[in-house]
């Protein structure tokens, strides 16, 4: 009899804890503005749900990569900045809650992507209900500066039109006649008979 009793205090003690606190039922969404960006440019990150009044959390993102510039929220909201600990609430008791976190990355950074977390989520609705919520993550790529090479085929296609160019260029050579030493040959001639016809001259008269 004590051991049936030891059984049922024990299940209504699991029932009574996983009915206080809940795991993963509501959802909160961690979302980015852009998902690829150049060092130097800013990005939204957007903590928001649609189903609870209550967030609490920790904010991590690389230091070498990122600086916090900006918080918006119509809701209240406090972040430590050391610790990356924050909570959100909307005080009116409405389901709805926001926050708009602008990062801005770092130039120096020599990462070429950077992820932005939030873990260790703990949220309630307005029934005060607790919720665990699995950790968010966003991941923002960085542009780089690359120097494409020619492929192979690229390479082949630019010989390909160099030897083409190349036979064209030796196709439209006129070949040499030979009409150049025509020409001198005549004008010697010319010359000669001239010549001759002047001496005859010179001897006739």
């Amino acid at each position: 009899m004590k051991k049936t009793v030891s059984i049922i205090i024990a299940l209504l003690l699991l029932i009574c804890s996983i009915s206080s606190y809940a795991a993963d039922e509501k959802e909160m969404l961690l979302a980015s503005d852009k998902t690829e960006i150049t060092k130097g440019e800013e990005v939204e990150i957007t903590i928001s749900s649609n189903e609870l009044t209550g967030i609490e959390g920790t904010l991590e993102f690389e230091a070498d990569d990122w600086t916090l510039e900006e918080k918006t929220s119509n809701n209240s909201f406090t972040l430590n900045e050391v610790t990356g600990k924050f909570a959100l609430a909307n005080i009116s008791g409405e389901e709805k809650i926001s926050v708009k976190l602008t990062l801005k990355s770092k130039e120096n950074t020599a990462a070429t992507s950077s992820t932005i977390k939030v873990t260790g989520i703990a949220a309630s609705d307005k029934s005060g209900q607790g919720y665990e919520i699995s950790d968010k993550s966003v991941t923002i790529k960085f542009k780089t500066d690359e120097i494409v090479e020619p492929t192979n085929s690229t390479k082949e296609t630019v010989n390909e039109y160099v030897q083409i160019n190349s036979v064209s260029s030796e196709e439209k050579q006129i070949p040499y006649t030979g009409e150049e030493n025509i020409f001198i040959s005549i004008t010697v001639l010319m010359v000669v008979s001239f010549g001759l016809y002047i001496g005859y001259k010179k001897n006739n008269f």
